[in-house]
């Protein structure tokens, strides 16, 4: 009977003792971790829960060694410790242990971006992807068209300006690859989209001369800035494109003058002034001088 006593005993010690663990662990695995405020943390490919949580107790993420022991417990004890996904990672301040968890589980890394400008040459652009801290250097600049499978083709604006998210250690090589892809699925929609009678055999003939314009739209607004612009408008192709491009670029701080010497074609001095005035909205002053030379 004594025996059966102290059995009994022993029983009820041991099961308000795994009561009390187990009251604890739930306790720990749901307090807040020990971060004032956000803190990044790399896990590398391989490396085991086990390494993890070490690392993060020796910089004191953890309120007391016991979150750690019983985060360990549970994750082996749900098959979760080995499903742990490599990448770098972001834990706000308050996370708990168990959300820490389901966030290295869960695969939700953290992004850097980096921007394609718009306007940029392939040498800018490969100078901020080499400057990148988030991106895996893989390629020097001439080896680039070859990597991507069209080593006879110039690079210069192959790549779609645009911001493009990623996780740390994507090599340079993908980074490209999306922005190339994405500039050749742009291309080609536009191409679909384009007029039937542009002079360009391809779409990138066609991205070639925008290039040009926007370059050249550019360049004046810097030299130009707020200043006033008189354009002399004869009419023929020269002033007409250098008028078209200044009027992008500038606007209203443009004036253009028409003369009509009477020695231009039949109702020529009246297409210049529908084209620019009344299609374009570019400030034109028109002299009919024609008297002057007859």
């Amino acid at each position: 009977m004594r025996a059966l006593r102290t059995l009994f005993a022993l029983l009820l010690i041991a099961a308000l003792a795994v009561t009390a663990v187990w009251l604890d662990a739930r306790q720990q695995l749901s307090a807040p971790m020990n971060l004032a405020q956000a803190q990044r943390t790399d896990v590398s490919r391989g490396s085991s829960l086990r390494g993890v949580l070490a690392q993060w107790q020796s910089q004191g993420w953890f309120q007391n060694p016991r979150q750690p022991v019983y985060l360990r417990l549970y994750a082996r004890a749900r098959g979760s410790a080995a499903a742990i996904q490599a990448g770098e990672y972001e834990l706000p301040p308050r996370i708990t242990p168990l959300e820490a968890l389901a966030l290295l589980t869960s695969g939700r890394v953290k992004l850097h971006s980096l921007t394609i400008v718009e306007g940029w040459t392939f040498a800018e652009m490969m100078e901020a992807v080499h400057e990148s801290s988030a991106l895996r250097k893989t390629l020097q600049a001439e080896d680039v068209m070859a990597a991507l499978g069209d080593a006879s083709l110039h690079p210069e604006g192959r790549f779609l300006p645009e911001t493009y998210r990623f996780p740390k250690d994507t090599t340079d090589l993908e980074f490209l690859r999306r922005a190339y892809t994405a500039m050749q699925r742009a291309l080609e929609d536009e191409w679909q989209a384009r007029a039937p009678d542009l002079p360009y055999d391809d779409a990138y003939d066609a991205l070639t001369m925008a290039s040009i314009i926007d370059t050249s739209v550019e360049q004046i607004r810097q030299q130009v800035g707020d200043k006033p612009v008189i354009c002399a408008l004869s009419g023929g192709v020269d002033s007409a494109v250098a008028a078209a491009l200044v009027h992008k670029a500038i606007g209203d701080q443009l004036t253009c003058v028409h003369v009509d010497t009477g020695l231009m074609r039949l109702n020529e001095a009246d297409q210049v002034i529908e084209t620019f005035e009344k299609n374009f909205g570019v400030r034109l002053i028109f002299v009919d001088a024609s008297e002057r030379f007859f």
